[in-house]
């Protein structure tokens, strides 16, 4: 029964992160080849395609700012440049409770366009959302952060989606990371390897989340949350997908976002993020449902292995522990996985790092961070209200 129980742990990680991203890419296939002779045959189902400025819906950015002093004016003349019809476009952001001069900053800026609204106490990020969707009528809402960049054609971008098919409820854009130093995209092989599953996810209908830089909605599609919702992104477009409603991922839709300065707040960032999973895990049973179908075979196999990996891990030293007693295979097995642990302690002093031990330190440190931010969720030590970081 152990045995059974290492291998299973094992080939549970080996399944989320090396045979799914082959199955999907498979099913992915077959979904296109399908649409590809739908669209030859019957001329239907085109894809891409542009809007000119006539054909813009009424679109509102959404921005939850608390304590942005240092990124929210960069953020306004940034969204003062995109190539969008004026009358057709509102800023609506919202500060939580800032202490700094974050109000000032935004009430400093005289355009019609912006809609500002103060709020005095710190809610957290998910109320402020709540409120501004709230105050907002225009048909199409495009949610970001006050630290991220728009490419300039990013609104009209997501915005085509909407006007192309009636079916589409979201959009997903694109994050670039970069370095503020040096200004080049810093994307890993993680963070590649994600996008490829988000494309691949989105081709069979399976798209789970986004990513809070950048994502468009249907105003009628937006489903109050939680006020102490952790991973908003998530929750809101995960929402529309068990609703049922179309989510679609575009990469041409592009924004940019710095890196976080340092590991310490990087490691924090995803804490949080860590909470929020199982946060979500508990929020929406239903989405365990295999009648749900690929968005089902894509949350188990993407997100909910993923999220319990650490556990896994553990479980797995643990139990190959107890079976070294009695077996030299296992004694391997356990000093395997002690010199992978130990290499990635050496890794943490940079000139140790190099190649597969720097991607292997990256996956570690995340599923470490996971795994502090289940312990987060489990002993009741989260809420709505957050702090702005870098990132």
């Amino acid at each position: 029964m152990l045995e059974v129980l290492f291998w299973s742990m094992v080939l549970l990680v080996i399944y989320s992160y090396a045979l799914y991203p082959v199955c999907l890419i498979a099913m992915s296939a077959l979904a296109q080849v399908k649409r590809d002779t739908a669209y030859v045959l019957n001329n239907r189902n085109a894809r891409g395609g542009t809007i000119d400025d006539t054909e813009c819906p009424q679109v509102a950015v959404v921005i939850s700012a608390y304590n942005e002093q240092d990124c929210i004016a960069q953020r306004i003349r940034n969204l003062q440049q995109l190539d969008y019809p004026s009358d057709r476009i509102r800023f609506m952001i919202g500060s939580d409770g800032s202490k700094d001069n974050t109000a000032e900053i935004v009430s400093g800026f005289k355009d019609e366009r912006i809609r500002f609204f103060a709020f005095e106490q710190n809610r957290g990020k998910a109320s402020v959302l709540n409120d501004l969707v709230a105050q907002s009528d225009a048909e199409i809402l495009v949610f970001s952060d006050a630290n991220t960049n728009f490419a300039p054609d990013a609104v009209k971008q997501l915005s085509r989606h909407f006007v192309k098919d009636a079916a589409v409820e979201a959009v997903c854009g694109e994050l670039d990371l970069v370095d503020p130093q040096s200004g080049e995209n810093q994307d890993g092989v993680y963070w590649k390897y994600e996008r490829l599953l988000k494309f691949n996810e989105a081709r069979i209908g399976g798209l789970l989340g986004a990513n809070g830089a950048i994502y468009a909605i249907r105003r009628h599609a937006y489903r109050e949350i939680a006020p102490d919702t952790v991973v908003d992104d998530f929750s809101i477009v995960f929402q529309i997908s068990l609703n049922g409603g179309r989510v679609i991922y575009d990469p041409e839709s592009r924004a940019t976002e710095e890196v976080a300065p340092s590991e310490q707040e990087e490691y924090k960032r995803r804490v949080r993020i860590g909470s929020g999973n199982f946060q979500a895990f508990h929020r929406y049973p239903g989405a365990l449902n295999p009648g749900k179908g690929t968005l089902w075979f894509c949350y188990l196999s993407h997100k909910v292995l993923r999220w319990f990996t650490p556990l896994f891990l553990l479980c797995a030293l643990v139990i190959s522990a107890i079976l070294a007693l009695d077996s030299g295979v296992y004694i391997g097995l356990l000093l395997l996985q002690m010199a992978m642990y130990l290499l990635c302690v050496l890794a943490r002093h940079k000139r140790f790092r190099f190649g597969p031990l720097k991607l292997l330190l990256f996956w570690l440190n995340m599923n470490l961070a996971l795994g502090h931010g289940a312990l987060r969720y489990y002993f009741g030590n989260v809420t709505g209200t957050w702090g702005s970081t870098s990132r």
